[in-house]
């Protein structure tokens, strides 16, 4: 089913996509009839509108999810300090020898000492997508 909108004078065709491979994290593959109809419609526009047109696309990527850190990240601007994080778990300990009623049990991580549970990470190293 085709879809038609009118934007600045232009008419803009959508056609449907088919599910056809996996690319990355998108099952998406155009149609050769939408992909003329894209075509098309990049033509109809301004030479200076078409040149903004292809560097936008050119610089759009596709982000990933750290399974680190959480954090959204570029495939291509990862490197060996982009996610910083903790070697080991935040853990507690009793701050006395004999369990009593007084005792406190106290958080931190084992790797650098921090009692906060949001501090920032000790070591630095890259991001590590799900997809990896």
């Amino acid at each position: 089913m085709e879809k038609k909108n009118r934007i600045h004078g232009h008419h803009f065709a959508f056609a449907k996509a088919i599910a056809v491979k996996r690319n990355g994290s998108a099952f998406v593959k155009a149609t050769s009839q939408t992909a003329h109809v894209n075509e098309r419609i990049l033509h109809s526009f301004p030479v200076a509108t078409r040149k903004a047109h292809m560097r936008v696309n050119a610089s759009a990527t596709l982000l990933r999810v750290c399974r680190i850190c959480k954090k959204q990240f570029d495939p291509k601007q990862n490197g060996p300090h982009s996610c910083q994080r903790h070697t080991c778990t935040f853990s507690g300990r009793l701050l006395r020898v004999e369990p009593t009623e007084t005792s406190d049990l106290t958080f931190f991580y084992d790797c650098c000492g921090a009692t906060d549970v949001d501090a920032p990470g000790c070591t630095f190293g890259c991001h590590e997508s799900y997809d990896d």
